[in-house]
């Protein structure tokens, strides 16, 4: 996988259980699109974390749905290890 980027396309953000989601896709050079994911808490000051997906689609809105399928599970797996 050619993992040079070319463009980068953006989703809009969403907010989960006190979270704010956005996915993100980049064009690379072979025309495949790599899924990343943007996530803070929903309070002003907080730092944003990046998640490259080790992942590759066909177009760039599987990539956003990958992207938040990935940022629902790490959200559900805060929530549960917060109520443990």
């Amino acid at each position: 996988m050619n993992t040079q980027r070319k463009r980068m396309y953006t989703g809009k953000v969403e907010l989960h259980n006190g979270w704010e989601l956005r996915p993100y896709a980049y064009l690379t050079s072979d025309g495949n699109y790599v899924p990343e994911l943007s996530a803070r808490k929903h309070r002003p000051g907080s730092a944003i974390g990046i998640v490259t997906i080790d992942a590759t689609c066909h177009s760039k809105d599987d990539a956003f749905s990958v992207a938040m399928k990935r940022g629902l599970c790490l959200v559900a797996t805060l929530a549960v290890g917060a109520q443990v």
